[in-house]
């Protein structure tokens, strides 16, 4: 998981071995060679000194034992793998970085603009080696501060500058469980010492930012006719038709979604969308956020502000939310995956009994919808599979009225 090893060619105990995003065949001069990139497939073998290959699916032969292997593979498949040629070694042609590229490619996303002191174009954190790759920066699990891990991917030592939009003024070294291990304190850039391969996780405090933001202000609203949603062990709730529940052991009271706070009735209790009007209240909110599921698949429904109509598709709440093309009975079952942006998820279920339903997921989902000036009142779908269990009026942050979002092919 960490580095990289020099192996010979195959022989019979060593026949195919393991590596997760690349492999590479240099000359043994060392003045050009070929890697293989792979998102998926984690099995290799050399036979010979030309010859590299990757394992894409395996259908091994089998006797009266593990017989199942010798179909696992069989069936509709979808990887990606790539050849990248270099000179020199495959250090000094960032092989890593070809690799880390075709499995985390860049993602582009849309929001609105903002008029804000930072310009166009703006840096969190630089690393003046490519050497060494930045694999998480995070708020710390525990009290104030930023987690930072880097890793040496050449094989080599190296010494590196980092820079943080804000001056560092203290770090501390942690372990994996971000518990401490040294400290020191400093200003400005960090200098910091990264051996062969080595992983190190640092502890980052900064100063306070410069320019701030304006806050996100939001405010919940209350639902009608609400129902109970969620059951507690022996005691069932009859959400669905088949008298499933929400596991009330895990429901919030409230969620916070990217600085929007929306209050959950208590209990977990959700309204059954009939056509009900809910009336709005003044205060110039730019955007409207509602927490809903369906139940019985997806549901289209379209709620109404004013006079304008919007048109949603309610996720389920049990449904997975994405699936691989998979094997059921003889036949291949299509894959899927749902765009719908998940609120909460809870890690069970609860039965017509009220008992634990271990791994069925269950799921609310965030939509958003835009206000106008003036807005007063919004009117809920007329359909009760559609259920309702928050609604607040936002407004303010980053991109004003609209959020950041994905822009899927």
């Amino acid at each position: 998981g960490l580095g990289a090893i020099e192996r010979g060619n195959a022989d019979p105990e060593r026949y195919e071995v393991p590596a997760q995003q690349w492999a590479d065949l240099t000359d043994s001069s060392g003045s050009v060679g070929v890697s293989i990139l792979s998102d998926s497939r984690y099995g290799w073998d050399k036979p010979d000194d030309g010859t590299l290959r990757l394992s894409l699916a395996r259908s091994p032969r089998t006797w009266r034992k593990f017989r199942h292997q010798a179909t696992q593979d069989h069936g509709r498949h979808r990887t990606t793998w790539a050849l990248a040629g270099h000179a020199g070694s495959w250090a000094a042609a960032g092989v890593p970085w070809q690799a880390a590229r075709l499995n985390q490619p860049l993602r582009a996303f849309t929001t609105s603009p903002g008029a804000g002191p930072l310009g166009r174009s703006f840096s969190l954190l630089s690393v003046s080696d490519p050497a060494v790759a930045v694999r998480a920066f995070k708020r710390a699990e525990q009290g104030d501060g930023w987690i930072l891990r880097l890793q040496e991917l050449h094989g080599g030592d190296c010494d590196v500058t980092i820079d943080c939009a804000a001056p560092v003024i203290s770090v501390t070294e942690v372990d994996g469980m971000e518990d401490p291990l040294e400290r020191q304190r400093l200003g400005g850039s960090l200098h910091l010492a990264v051996g062969r391969f080595q992983p190190r996780s640092l502890r980052l405090g900064v100063e306070p930012p410069v320019h701030r933001l304006e806050p996100i202000r939001s405010r919940s609203l209350a639902l009608p006719d609400l129902e109970a949603a969620a059951s507690r062990q022996g005691r069932p709730v009859a959400f669905d038709e088949r008298g499933r529940s929400f596991p009330a052991e895990l429901m919030p009271r409230r969620l916070d979604l990217g600085g929007v706070t929306l209050e959950l009735a208590d209990g977990a209790a959700a309204c059954p969308c009939a056509g009900q009007a809910v009336s709005l209240p003044p205060g110039g909110w730019e955007r409207l956020w509602l927490v809903a599921c369906a139940v019985g698949g997806d549901r289209p429904a379209v709620f109404e502000i004013d006079d304008r109509a919007f048109e949603l598709t309610v996720g389920d709440w049990r449904e997975p939310l994405g699936s691989w093309r998979r094997r059921r009975r003889g036949r291949i079952l299509p894959g899927a995956v749902k765009r719908q942006t998940v609120a909460f998820y809870a890690s069970h279920g609860h039965d017509a009994q009220g008992a634990d339903e271990p791994y069925e997921f269950c799921y609310l989902f965030r939509y958003a919808l835009p206000l106008g000036p003036g807005a007063w009142v919004l009117r809920l779908p007329d359909d009760p599979r559609v259920r309702l269990f928050a609604i607040s009026a936002a407004r303010g942050g980053p991109g004003g009225a609209s959020p950041t979002a994905p822009i899927y092919d």
